[in-house]
């Protein structure tokens, strides 16, 4: 998956002790516990959206590429330095599946 951190059949779910808000279609958000505030762009938001309930990678990057018009390759890089990022700040909480 180049530079993400995760596999296909991992199961991904947002953290969901954050204080959030939807301004128009994007979303802001602060983590009190590190005091940062976090914003996000429409497609940001929606893979936030998306994260509510834990969902496989591969699910995720079906649901983008259904809903957004981006080839396939260009959606796991772009999603996974994305994923990458909210995992770096402790946003994400990662399922992994055994092979």
């Amino acid at each position: 998956m180049g530079n993400t951190l995760f596999d296909l059949s991992d199961r991904l779910v947002h953290r969901d002790d954050l204080f959030t808000t939807k301004i128009d279609d994007e979303t802001v958000m602060l983590d009190e516990a590190s005091g940062c505030y976090f914003g996000l762009n429409p497609v940001g938001t929606k893979i936030w959206e998306l994260l509510e309930k834990p969902i496989s990678l591969q699910d995720l990057l079906s649901q983008l590429t259904q809903c957004y018009t981006i080839g396939p390759e260009q959606c796991k890089q772009e999603t996974g330095t994305f994923l990458n990022m909210l995992n770096a700040h402790h946003l994400l909480k990662v399922t992994r599946h055994a092979s």
